[in-house]
């Protein structure tokens, strides 16, 4: 390039009429020259260009490469709380039930049974905890575990199934605890709140303030009952109330049949209170204040100093935790649906 500077077309004599064959012979070379000079140039550059595309190619493929690693990775050995039990040595084995129970979430029915049953299977199993911490959720979700813990314990008379609840174990939270065979909380814990709640806004004054008209069109008086854009008449309210009871009534009988005679009557207890552990236990909420670690060396000594347990939750893919701009919730009171489902509006949960 530096022999360009010196040789480019600017440099190549004016033709005149008068120029001798050699001026002319001269110029031909250097516009020659120039040429090919050019052309090496734009060759460089366009191989310069389609280096610079391969190496972001191979790097974009090796991220690729080092993700789906990761993830297999991720899979087989993160948090493999198994790593400390040998092969074909008892142990406990450990159920989550983390955050709100739904089936859009990480805590849903399909998942937590799937765990519950590959926890009872294994003959090395000696009993199972339920580990939660959990404000509750979704009724329907709650109580398919319910009836899956009820179902494994006739099945597997053998080992026992606890609940195990760590920060809060509330509402439909409580409501899977309450199938257990006993169940255990830490002494700052928060248990309760058997009860249920439906939420969500009024928007009709503020779409009058903005003078926006809502245009719905149903066949059935009752089909806009839950909608948020129009003004709740009382019968409307009235009848999900009942709803909302007849939900609340299957739920106090299912908290009855798995705790038997341990509850002791208490005004408030079916009202969606909530206890620390101390006074959990003292109205039969709870059987007694343990920590995981607590029980698991109870039901299997740690003779070598390790804990005797292992986790059957199925595990997450790290990209399954990447979620959207705006929460499901929110989207469901804006009433904007989405490709992943639809919740009940009828919680079992801590508002």
């Amino acid at each position: 390039m530096s022999w360009f500077k010196r040789n480019r077309s600017s440099d190549v004599p004016p033709y005149s009429p008068d120029d001798s064959i050699e001026v002319l012979q001269e110029r031909q070379r250097l516009m020659q020259i120039h040429t090919f000079d050019k052309w090496v140039s734009g060759t460089v550059k366009q191989s310069r260009a389609r280096h610079r595309w391969t190496l972001i190619f191979k790097g974009m493929l090796l991220l690729i490469v080092l993700l789906s690693a990761f993830n297999t990775w991720y899979f087989l050995r993160l948090f493999d709380e198994s790593s400390e039990v040998a092969d074909g040595a008892s142990h406990v084995g450990v159920v989550d039930v983390m955050g709100p129970i739904d089936a859009q979430q990480p805590a849903n029915a399909d998942r937590i049974n799937s765990g519950l049953r590959q926890a009872m299977e294994n003959p090395n199993t000696v009993a199972v905890a339920i580990r939660i911490n959990s404000p509750g959720g979704s009724p329907v979700q709650s109580k398919r575990v319910y009836d899956e813990i009820r179902y494994e314990s006739q099945r597997h008379p053998e080992k026992p199934i606890f609940a195990v609840i760590e920060d809060i174990g509330a509402s439909g939270a409580y409501y899977i605890a309450s199938a257990t065979k006993e169940i255990y909380a830490s002494p700052t814990a928060i248990v309760g709140s058997i009860g249920v709640i439906s939420t969500g806004f009024g928007f009709d004054k503020t779409i009058k303030l903005l003078d926006v008209e809502r245009r719905v069109y149903t066949a059935g008086t009752s089909k806009s009952m839950l909608d948020p854009f129009s003004p709740a008449r009382d019968e409307q309210v009235q009848y999900w109330k009942t709803v909302l009871g007849a939900t609340h009534q299957r739920f106090i009988a299912d908290v009855k049949q798995g705790r038997e005679d341990r509850l002791k009557p208490t005004e408030g207890m079916f009202e969606g209170l909530v206890w620390e552990a101390g006074t959990a236990k003292n109205i039969g909420i709870i059987d007694d204040q343990l920590t995981l670690e607590q029980l698991v060396r109870r039901l299997v000594p740690d003779d070598d100093g390790k804990l005797k347990m292992k986790n059957y939750t199925p595990r997450l893919s790290p990209f399954a935790d990447f979620k959207k701009g705006i929460s499901l919730s929110f989207q469901e009171a804006l009433g904007i649906h989405t490709e992943q489902g639809y919740s009940s509006p009828v919680r079992l949960m801590i508002p």
